[in-house]
């Protein structure tokens, strides 16, 4: 027979949107024979990536355990033309997001356990916090969760908000924020140097930073959680996850060192969060000199690393 998963679908299927506040359908879809790593991809409703064969000496381990593809390791390497776009980008162009670097969150209910959409974007605070804690080497301690914006009900997400008591990260976090990236300037339609667009960024900071940390007493890192392609799956279609509970994601739009935040996976310890590395080219070297291509995507966690490969079990 085949293996069946129970999807619960929170997203636009067959032209109707579920709202936070409507109970939702359960639909079938077919996980027999897929990689783990397309199952992950599906259970946020994208089916754009195929599985397919991966020569052995294709794949290389990182020195703390997580096998991802060729050149997405490479020193200083940063996403370059296959950066996210935004939440924006991920709304219009539904089959594009596996262009695009994100973070999926996939976490257990119990199977008798009733979840409304708004309150799926609340489940990952801690994990979501303890990531940003490793990635910007924060202590733990200095961040805390604080009022979020509203809940977006058109669009099935919220932004939630993440107190920075430390104040050397405040006052410096737009260099935090690019780390392992480069400013590029001019463009086709952006004039200005990457000096003029980097001080404009910096004096956009700045003015956060004197707005903020007199009222707030830090600063605030804001975190997009979507639930707009929220499935419901049965833990028996994940092998590495518990089968007597079902799991809920989320999709969290997000664009950093690719290198820097899977050491941020790792030192979190989060096992919550899958980071997505699509294919595509990398800009490297100490000064974004040159380019590599990743041809493989993946998804990468504290539960090993996911390839769309036939093999896969």
């Amino acid at each position: 027979m085949k293996n069946l998963a129970l999807l619960l679908l929170i997203a636009l299927t067959a032209g109707c949107v579920t709202t936070s506040t409507e109970p939702v359908d359960i639909k079938e879809v077919e996980f027999e024979d897929k990689s783990n790593a397309r199952r992950l991809l599906e259970s946020i409703s994208l089916f754009s990536v195929q599985d397919t064969e991966v020569p052995k000496d294709s794949l290389v381990e990182y020195n703390h355990g997580l096998n991802v593809a060729l050149s997405a390791l490479e020193k200083n390497a940063t996403l370059g033309s296959v950066g996210w776009a935004g939440l924006t980008g991920m709304l219009l162009n539904p089959e594009d997001r596996a262009s695009r670097m994100f973070i999926m969150g996939l976490t257990a209910i119990d199977k008798n356990q009733t979840l409304l959409t708004k309150d799926l974007v609340t489940l990952f605070d801690e994990e979501i916090l303890r990531f940003h804690a490793a990635l910007y080497d924060i202590p733990v301690d200095q961040i805390s969760v604080i009022e979020p914006k509203q809940y977006n009900e058109l669009n099935a997400y919220q932004t939630r908000k993440f107190l920075v008591t430390n104040d050397e990260f405040c006052q410096n976090r737009l260099d935090k924020v690019i780390a392992g990236r480069t400013v590029k300037g001019p463009g086709i339609l952006d004039k200005r140097t990457a000096e003029e667009r980097y001080q404009l960024m910096k004096n956009e900071y700045d003015g956060l930073y004197q707005n903020e940390v007199p009222v707030l007493g830090g600063c605030v890192i804001p975190v997009s959680v979507s639930a707009y392609y929220t499935t419901r799956i049965s833990g028996e279609n994940f092998p590495w996850l518990d089968n007597s509970k079902d799991y809920v994601s989320v999709e969290i739009p997000f664009i950093f060192n690719s290198k820097l935040a899977l050491e941020a996976i790792r030192d979190s310890k989060v096992q919550d969060l899958y980071l997505f590395i699509p294919a595509g080219k990398f800009s490297v070297g100490y000064h974004f000199e040159k380019q590599e291509t990743n041809p493989y995507p993946s998804f990468n966690s504290n539960h090993g690393a996911f390839m769309f490969v036939k093999e896969e079990s």
